[in-house]
């Protein structure tokens, strides 16, 4: 089974009650949540909410809603806390709530990459980024196949090389259930 997560919580310093905000009358974790079930590679979508508005907001025939605890220091740890009720899981995909412009196409073909190179606990989708100090974004480094530095702060300036372009991170990871447990806080 492929379980993809979305981790939310209405405490963002840049944005509060960001899941909830609207755009062209929908919210903007609905939005999320309705490009997710159009993935042909997802077998179940639950949301792990931190407060009771989203949980209460968010049931359905279609996916489930979990209430979480407050206290996390990221959505990783978020949503590894949910993920271990879970059995017979192949693949857990984190998605950020607030990936509005979220292509299922590119969540089907993390998916299948994932799935055929069973060699890798956890893959993280990138592009190339210019924009070095762009707080609003996750700037990765890596050498070769591993990411060796992930932060929204400005990259050290020892990661920055000619040759070694920067990542930007898409807002969604594929993990092995037991290498998300690693994040368990």
């Amino acid at each position: 089974m492929i379980l993809a997560m979305i981790p939310c919580r209405l405490g963002s310093k840049r944005l509060p009650n960001k899941p909830l905000l609207k755009i062209n009358g929908l919210t903007i974790l609905q939005h999320v949540i309705s490009r997710v079930l159009l993935s042909k590679e997802i077998d179940g979508l639950v949301i792990c909410a931190e407060d009771k508005k989203i949980f209460n907001l968010y049931q359905s025939k279609e996916y489930k809603s979990i209430l979480t605890k407050k206290k996390f220091n990221n959505g990783t740890e978020r949503i590894a806390s949910v993920a271990k009720k879970f059995k017979k899981i192949q693949l857990i995909i984190d998605i950020q709530c607030d990936n509005i412009f979220l292509n299922p196409k590119h969540l089907d073909r993390l998916i299948k990459f994932h799935s055929t190179n069973k060699q890798f606990d956890v893959v993280v989708p990138h592009s190339i980024t210019g924009k070095i100090s762009d707080t609003s974004i996750v700037k990765l480094v890596v050498t070769g196949k591993k990411v060796i530095y992930m932060s929204r702060k400005d990259v050290p300036h020892g990661f920055r090389k000619k040759n070694n372009k920067l990542k930007k991170h898409l807002d969604f990871i594929s993990f092995k259930p037991e290498a998300l447990q690693s994040f368990q806080n």
